[in-house]
């Protein structure tokens, strides 16, 4: 009998031992499940039950943490895991990267560094080093981005990385290097398309940057500065059509700009659809809180285009009110006088208030560009002058007689 009372002692001191273990090991199972069903609060509660702490159960609360958005407390216990065990390179890697995150730099240079020594081979590792350094300003950044590189050609952030890195150095065949090689890997990868767009935008081969802004639209990516991109190659390439479907898009995102109107107007005028240029011209002006000489000269010859004359010297005139000095406008606005008026003596007039302005004076300031305009204008307006004079001597001879 007393040999079955003691094994019965050792049966329930080993049972009692391991129902704890049991209730331990089910409490960590009901944390998971709720941990991966997204339930994060409820999982950190069943997870701060389980005794003693692992280093298990310390990471998956600072992962839920994080899933939540309460860093701090997932920092504090990353670090906890970490002191469990600070060979686990999982949670170094995770709290070197929330580190990042929370603008924690010199500690997670530290973390980075530290993995790196140990593994130098991990390409992931070089590149999160790369973006702390770059954080830091540290030029060594780029080395960082190009180990990843070298270690995995289809890393594709650090390809995007070092495409960014030559496009700012402009060096161009650089660019499309090391962004094709990441594209080969994955060819939808939209920073990399981005890059190689703005890469030929910047070397003005816009017919070649165009493919690259599409693609981005084709991917759902659609934002104003793809719409910019579009609406200025096109109109470098002088496809008119294309280039004000997309700035008509860009007045969804500044409906306010006047040289975006302008613009507008300029291409209408181009593609000879005046009566829509004289309508983007005049929002244009409106919109201008500056010198509006140029805005008014280009209305103006808009309606000299369709021999709309008075309204032409209607604007020119406010373009010369704007900007007194015009030669150009000057002349414009005696042309369109001799087109309107019948009278030879109206027409005179205009053609001598140029030279009053400008035909008896030499203004040594004015640029020789300038002055090549002021004797080409001159020259044709003492002809006219001419032709005119002698048309009135003409008309009073003819009186007279009569």
């Amino acid at each position: 009998m007393k040999g079955n009372y003691f094994l019965v002692l050792i049966l329930t001191a080993l049972l009692g031992k391991i129902a704890p273990i049991k209730a331990q090991s089910s409490t960590v199972v009901e944390a998971d499940k709720l941990f991966q069903l997204g339930d994060y609060t409820n999982a950190i509660k069943k997870y701060e039950n389980v005794t003693p702490n692992t280093n298990y159960t310390f990471l998956q609360i600072a992962r839920a943490h994080k899933a939540i958005g309460t860093y701090d407390d997932a920092l504090n216990f990353y670090s906890k895991a970490i002191d469990i065990d600070s060979e686990s390179t999982i949670a170094l890697f995770e709290y070197g990267k929330l580190l990042i995150t929370t603008k924690k730099i010199v500690k997670a240079d530290s973390i980075f560094g530290g993995l790196i020594y140990k593994y130098p081979k991990n390409p992931n590792f070089q590149y999160q080093l790369g973006l702390v350094k770059e954080i830091r300003k540290d030029s060594t950044a780029i080395n960082y981005y190009q180990n990843a590189f070298t270690l995995d050609n289809s890393h594709q952030k650090s390809c995007y990385k070092i495409s960014k890195h030559f496009l700012s150095l402009r060096a161009y065949d650089s660019v499309v290097k090391y962004a094709n090689t990441g594209l080969s890997y994955y060819n939808n990868n939209v920073e990399l398309i981005s890059i190689l767009g703005q890469n030929y935008y910047k070397k003005e081969h816009f017919d070649k940057a165009i493919p690259y802004f599409l693609k981005l639209l084709k991917l759902n990516f659609k934002n104003e500065f793809i719409y910019r991109m579009l609406a200025t190659s096109y109109h470098k390439e002088y496809e008119y059509q294309e280039a004000l479907k997309y700035y008509g898009i860009l007045l969804n995102y500044d409906d306010k700009n006047p040289k975006l109107y302008y613009t507008i107007a300029e291409l209408y005028s181009q593609t000879k659809n005046y009566a829509e240029a004289q309508k983007y011209y005049h929002i244009a002006i409106t919109l201008l809180d500056y010198s509006l000489d140029k805005e008014y000269h280009n209305l103006a010859m808009n309606y000299r285009h369709q021999e709309k004359w008075k309204e032409a010297i209607t604007f020119m005139k406010k373009s010369l009110k704007e900007n007194p000095e015009s030669l150009r406008s000057q002349y414009q606005l005696a042309v369109f006088a001799d087109a309107y008026y019948k009278d030879p003596k109206t027409k005179l007039s205009y053609y001598t208030k140029y030279m009053e302005k400008f035909g008896e004076k030499e203004n040594t300031s004015v640029k020789n560009q300038k002055r090549t305009f002021k004797s080409f204008f001159e020259e044709k307006v003492k002809k006219r002058i001419t032709q005119l004079k002698k048309e009135i001597e003409s008309t009073k001879i003819e009186s007279n007689s009569n």
